[in-house]
């Protein structure tokens, strides 16, 4: 006989014997002694171990005696106890199960305890299980449920661990959950091989209208490379966009069942772009570089993408703890789409609420995040893609909880405006794929000219290497069968009207619907917008309080903003920073007839155009990739081009790097220019070299000159720029190997270092020599660095010889202890090394 711990797994099922002993061998009954019950929980219905996640979704369970009696067993089933509340938590931090003995339709389980009569036949007995909300897992099956003879206070004769599975906010992962995601992300990429296909997938899913495709070409024949977007533009941004975080999720967690993907509320402030999460841009207080710095110790350390060659990951120079617009203003998010004034008319309708996201936050965010983030060709490649887009779909889901907005049939349009299925050439319809009862690429299977329509609206990608949507793991998910997922089988996440749920759920969105709350009078406000409108239009003002009383206006809703902002825009002798906020809050509210205002004021006033093309460099990618009519993306094009090519226009480079990010074909022509321009240097030009990555393929600078030019200016920015461009450039590795150990700026040194460690086995032995220096405590991060590219390097270029190895895991693990406590970063990332050779071989 042996005593089996209440938390043991004993194949697939956690037992509890609270000190019962039970046979050895036992496999599905739990401890007995005496007369107390033998009893056998499962969830979803079966035994597998994958079935037990839980959102806040009721989920069907079942609970069986399988011992010897004549006479019915009764059992409770409550929460084990729950962990000490940590410091800085509102919530314990294992899950919480509620349980039910069935639930109506739209309903989930609320109760903390549950007592169940158990036929002494062996039959099944159901009820229901959910997360009890808002008290979500941070392990795995961290949340147990304890099964007592008799009532609540009877002695614990089993258990059943399950996890309360839901996405949550960023900056509220433990450290563990962290690590879990950023390193299934890692595994997912560099040992299964499975990355690359997202940003593939959505790659091809939009290119088609690159740049600028027509659906007919100027002859009047059909464009054979033409495809609308499948994934933007239209009513199915969101659907398709809950398919593609879904089915990523699931690679995820087919690494670590434990692993959800977090979203990252982009409208305040985070701490997710840190060296040790998501990367940082943020060199000191006040430097921002292109270039995205990992810790060492940091899963994502040498994040790349052989996929159109993205060699390291870039984002704007600037700070991204705070996404804010040209004109200070923070993005979107829950307090204005939920408050007493929406920012969107109609927002409670579907329509006009995924246009208004699709605009503000999201073609806004992606713009701010610019490079990678900016081009939606590669945009999934930055691992922050998924945090990004994980906030969207909270916002839907929050946004359907709040208006009840779950109709998956077309009972109406509030769910989803276009309700029907795509017919060619009928007006009333919308592009295949983006109508409720469509099959959405690539999940249909399908490719090129699929249906013949006068405008090309029923073409797909000309390519379609993916399959179905697979099967869901977890039994009584969606989809119980490979599917070609529609829109309408996006909609109902939670399962509220009888579709199989998502196995999703968000950690501050409930299951259900809002109760609706009672109505509440709204002062009058118009007196003190008066106030508002007064201050902005008065010259005499001081800029300040202008700019103060605009950034309060501009949230009220006043009807007079509109003109207001206008007017700002035409006084030529309002200060330039007051007129490119005016232009920068007219083209949020509404981009295509924002821009296309301050497009012709432009016109106008020529000579004093600068804070408005501004307005317009900071919104192209947003006009370029939203909502906007052809012709006035080609205007705004157009534009840019225009000021690209003037070398002494001060928005010369901030419009040629933004072309680069729109994928323009003539972008590194402009780049090119402007890069052999004498008076651009520093910052300026480090942008130029680094946008130079982006740009279509096309003729290239000697890049090793402006290297060495750069270093003889001393221009670090431009240098670091330069020798991250140049990795993988076979005749500048020689320089790049003498500057890993050159009398250099210690910036350039690891600049050398990262550029290396994926193109040659030539750094190895350097990397080993600065790892088993001496700690220089005056610059730790040469070593530090060294020990994260080491572990590259040993992925790239495995396999290697055993005695190799095992040289190598003796010296690491040599270095790692001498190294002192408060190397702690430094250590880290040889332990990380260490488990890396392990698999080496």
């Amino acid at each position: 006989m042996m005593a089996i711990s209440r938390r043991e797994v004993l194949g697939g099922i956690f037992l509890a014997s609270a000190g019962f002993p039970v046979p050895s061998g036992t496999k599905t009954a739990f401890a007995q002694s005496g007369n107390l019950p033998t009893v056998e929980v499962e969830i979803n219905g079966t035994s597998a171990p994958t079935d037990d996640y839980l959102t806040w979704a009721p989920t069907p369970a079942r609970i069986r005696f399988t011992g010897t009696t004549s006479a019915p067993v009764v059992v409770t089933l409550t929460n084990d106890p729950e962990q000490p509340l940590p410091e800085g938590r509102t919530q314990p931090l294992d899950g919480l199960v509620a349980f039910a003995d069935k639930v109506a339709p739209g309903e989930t389980a609320t109760q903390p305890a549950l007592q169940v009569t158990l036929p002494p036949d062996g039959s099944w007995v159901p009820f229901v299980v959910a997360g009890a909300y808002p008290r979500a897992s941070t392990a795995d099956k961290d949340a147990v449920i304890e099964v007592h003879s008799g009532d609540a206070a009877g002695p614990i004769v089993g258990t059943h661990a399950v996890m309360v599975r839901v996405r949550k906010n960023i900056d509220s992962l433990t450290p563990a959950e962290l690590t879990a995601f950023l390193k299934a992300m890692r595994d997912l990429h560099m040992e299964a091989n499975g990355f690359e296909l997202f940003p593939i997938m959505h790659d091809l899913a939009s290119q088609g209208k690159f740049p600028y495709q027509e659906a007919k070409l100027p002859n009047g024949t059909l464009n054979p490379k033409y495809w609308p977007d499948q994934a933007h533009g239209g009513a199915a941004f969101l659907p398709w966009h809950r398919a593609f975080l879904l089915l990523f999720e699931r690679r995820l967690q087919a690494i670590n069942p434990a692993v959800t993907i977090p979203y990252w509320r982009i409208n305040a402030a985070t701490k997710a772009f840190d060296r040790q999460i998501l990367g940082t841009n943020r060199r000191s207080v006040d430097t921002f570089q292109t270039e995205v710095i990992f810790s060492p110790a940091n899963w994502l350390y040498g994040w790349s993408i052989a996929y159109k060659d993205l060699k390291t990951v870039i984002r704007s120079p600037k700070d991204t703890s705070w996404l804010k617009m040209g004109n200070g203003k923070p993005l979107i998010g829950d307090t204005e789409l939920f408050g007493a004034t929406p920012p969107y008319p109609d927002a409670d309708k579907f329509g006009e609420f995924r246009r208004g996201l699709e605009d503000n936050p999201h073609n806004f965010g992606h713009a701010l995040l610019g490079a990678w983030h900016a081009n939606c060709l590669i945009s999934p490649s930055d691992p922050s893609f998924w945090p990004f887009h994980a906030e969207h779909d909270r916002l839907w889901a929050q946004w359907q909880w709040h208006y009840d907005r779950f109709d998956t049939v077309g009972t109406n349009t509030d769910s989803y405006n276009f309700i029907g299925a795509f017919i060619p050439n009928d007006t009333k319809v919308t592009t295949l794929g983006h109508n409720l009862k469509d099959a959405m690429w690539p999940w249909d299977g399908t490719s090129g000219r699929v249906v013949d329509d006068d405008e090309s609206r029923g073409n797909r990608p000309d390519q379609n290497p993916f399959g179905a949507f697979p099967k869901a793991v977890t039994n009584g998910t969606w989809p119980a069968a490979d599917a070609q997922p529609r829109p309408a089988d996006m909609i109902d996440y939670f399962g509220l009207t009888g579709a199989l749920p998502h196995g999703v759920a968000y950690d501050n969105v409930p299951f259900g619907v809002r109760p609706q709350p009672p109505v509440v009078s709204v002062s009058d406000s118009v007196s003190l917008e008066s106030v508002l409108a007064e201050t902005i239009r008065d010259s005499q003002a001081p800029v300040a309080r202008r700019f103060k009383a605009l950034t309060i206006l501009r949230n009220s809703g006043h009807s007079e903003t509109e003109a207001i902002l206008k007017s700002i825009m035409q006084e030529t002798a309002s200060p330039k920073d007051l007129r490119q906020l005016a232009a920068a809050d007219l083209i949020g509210g509404d981009p295509a007839r924002g821009a296309e205002f301050v497009l012709e004021l432009l016109q106008q006033q020529s000579d004093q155009s600068g804070p408005l093309m501004a307005a317009i460099i900071e919104a192209a990618p947003v006009i370029h990739h939203g909502n906007v009519p052809k012709h006035l993306a080609h205007h705004v094009h157009h534009a840019l081009m225009r000021v690209a090519t003037d070398v002494s226009n001060e928005q010369a480079v901030p419009a040629a790097v933004s072309l680069a990010q729109m994928n323009d074909p003539h972008a590194r022509v402009y780049l090119t220019d402007l890069l052999a321009a004498p008076s651009i240097r520093g910052s300026l030009r480090a942008q130029l070299v680094t946008a130079l990555t982006l740009a279509p393929a096309g003729t290239t600078p000697t890049l090793s000159d402006v290297l060495a030019k750069a270093m003889e200016e001393n221009d670090t920015e431009t240098a670091l720029a330069v020798i991250r461009a140049l990795a993988g450039d076979s005749n500048s590795r020689a320089l790049r190997l003498e500057l890993v150990d050159a009398d250099a700026d210690p910036l350039i040194n690891r600049a050398a270092i990262r550029s290396l460690m994926r193109e040659t086995q030539d750094i190895v032995p350097k990397l080993l020599a600065y790892i088993e220096a001496e700690l220089n405590p005056a610059q730790p991060n040469g070593k530090w660095e060294s020990a994260g590219a080491f572990r590259i390097a040993v992925q790239t270029f495995r396999p290697f010889p055993v005695a190799t190895v095992d040289e190598w895991k003796t010296r690491i693990q040599t270095a790692r202890d001498k190294a002192p406590a408060t190397a702690a970063e430094f250590k880290e990332a040889l332990t990380m090394t260490l488990e890396v050779l392990e698999h080496t071989v």
